[in-house]
């Protein structure tokens, strides 16, 4: 990538607000000092206060966001950066992924991201992966983290399934479904949902193991449903062994006869 480029998607990035609330934004500060004096503090040894997030009442209440580093903490203060040498590990590990990036070496750019921020800087730098390396990247990001499709661009979605089929990783897994299947044009999938989980119209990850789904059913303490249904092979968009789920990727118009089990 160019250098230029880099510095645009970086800016972009460091400008990209999650989820989340800013510590400027919590009326009461979960902090003996004004937030004046906060922001002098931390501005002391060069850090911007807009870059701290309030995760509330956890063990880790705060959250810096800078360039491509996350750091939670459990003490907001400038000891802190200092004493766990915050600064330096972020520059330091700027520096090394950028050369990443100048060199195109996406795969390895991605591996050393917090799986926090994989999926979003994917989506960031879509655009900018060669193509015949996008599903790899996809599959790795994907596989590393708990992210579900809504919170994905559509067009990626399905620019990246378009593209698939061009991929060494897909064709082998796809010929590992077949050989597991016996070579059957329909299979057997299920799917576990909790009160979390994407409903099951907009949902494309299933399973082809039972014990997985009542797994994902189960996991958050409520009973969930489990449910059974079947899809041809040839409607598969990708099967992923990389967690030991069994996942299987589908379209929901895809999917035939679902019902409860």
């Amino acid at each position: 990538m160019d250098r230029k480029l880099i510095e645009l998607r970086l800016e972009e990035w460091n400008g990209f607000k999650p989820n989340i609330s800013s510590i400027k934004e919590i009326k009461t500060l979960p902090v003996d000092k004004s937030l004046k004096e906060l922001e002098e503090e931390l501005s002391s040894v060069g850090i911007n206060i807009n870059d701290i997030y309030y995760m509330g009442d956890n063990f880790f209440p705060f959250q810096y966001r800078k360039d491509f580093t996350i750091v939670d903490l459990d003490v907001l203060s400038k000891d802190e950066f200092i004493n766990l040498r915050i600064l330096e590990q972020r520059e330091t590990q700027k520096k090394r992924l950028i050369k990443m990036l100048e060199a195109g070496e996406f795969y390895s750019f991605f591996s050393l991201l917090e799986k926090r921020i994989k999926m979003p800087l994917f989506q960031l730098f879509f655009n900018d992966i060669p193509e015949d390396s996008l599903f790899k990247i996809f599959r790795y990001v994907y596989s590393n983290i708990e992210y579900n499709f809504t919170d994905i661009c559509p067009i990626i979605i399905e620019k990246i399934f378009i593209v698939r089929t061009k991929s060494k990783e897909y064709q082998m897994s796809l010929k590992r479904l077949k050989e597991k299947t016996n070579g059957s044009s329909n299979i057997t999938i299920y799917r576990g949902e909790s009160t979390r989980s994407t409903p099951l119209n907009k949902a494309l990850s299933w399973t082809l193991d039972k014990k997985t789904a009542q797994f994902f059913a189960n996991r958050f303490g409520s009973s969930g449903i489990v449910y059974k249904a079947k899809v041809k092979v040839d409607n598969v968009l990708d099967y992923i062994e990389l967690r030991k789920e069994e996942e299987i990727l589908v379209y929901p118009k895809e999917i035939i006869n679902p019902r409860r089990v």
